[in-house]
């Protein structure tokens, strides 16, 4: 199954279990511990789920999400992951109130950072729902590296176009940057890494100004 991701990777990744019925929430997570998911989250309803997303962000990678809930249910989760969320998350639905018009609306919310990546309902076979848990987190995992190559793709363009602007401005104004004074080309480069390590993550930043001094 896992052609993509080995299965020691999926299996670090987080899973957040929401349903409003304690008996799911625990066979559900039993299950997924026993085949070796390290770090399963649960939650009663939409709004426990937020916080829990809010507090692990990028460590919960697939929420297994039923509909019908006290507080919040899971429409209303998906609308305010859409508005808030930033890091991309699979949702797998799993409810006892099934329609096609529920599905079909369900699948056209896609974003990139919430991915609708299946409709069950209930009752479910466990040996199927891993099958498809671990089927979503592949996607989940494709979709972060795809998003991540773009944000280095775009941080790499802005240090060229800052690199290029500064040899325009050596080559028009001959000792411009002697003039502008050691600490102040100091603290305009410091102000540039903390823009680059907000805007990437400090591992990513890290790497790719490696590559650019390859």
């Amino acid at each position: 199954m896992a052609s993509i991701e080995s299965t020691f990777d999926l299996k670090k990744c987080g899973l957040l279990i929401v349903d409003d019925d304690e008996t799911i929430r625990d066979c559900v997570e039993e299950m997924c511990v026993t085949v070796g998911y390290s770090a399963v989250y649960k939650a009663c309803d939409g709004l426990e789920a937020l916080g829990l997303l809010q507090i692990h962000g990028e460590g919960i990678s697939l929420v297994l999400l039923d509909m019908k809930m006290p507080r919040m249910g899971g429409a209303e989760l998906i609308k305010h992951l859409l508005n808030i969320h930033k890091i991309p998350v699979g949702i797998i639905i799993i409810t006892a109130y099934s329609s096609v018009a529920s599905a079909t609306e369900f699948f056209r919310i896609s974003s990139d950072t919430v991915l609708p990546l299946n409709y069950l309902v209930k009752p479910i076979l466990m040996e199927k729902l891993l099958d498809d848990v671990e089927d979503a987190l592949i996607a989940v995992s494709c979709k972060r590296r795809e998003l991540a190559k773009y944000h280095d793709a775009r941080f790499e363009e802005r240090l060229d176009r800052l690199e290029a602007a500064m040899l325009d401005l050596s080559r028009r104004h001959p000792g411009f940057l002697a003039s502008l004074g050691l600490d102040v080309v100091r603290t305009l480069i410091i102000a540039f890494a903390f823009l680059g390590v907000l805007f990437l993550g400090a591992g990513d930043f890290i790497r790719v100004i490696l590559q650019k001094v390859r």
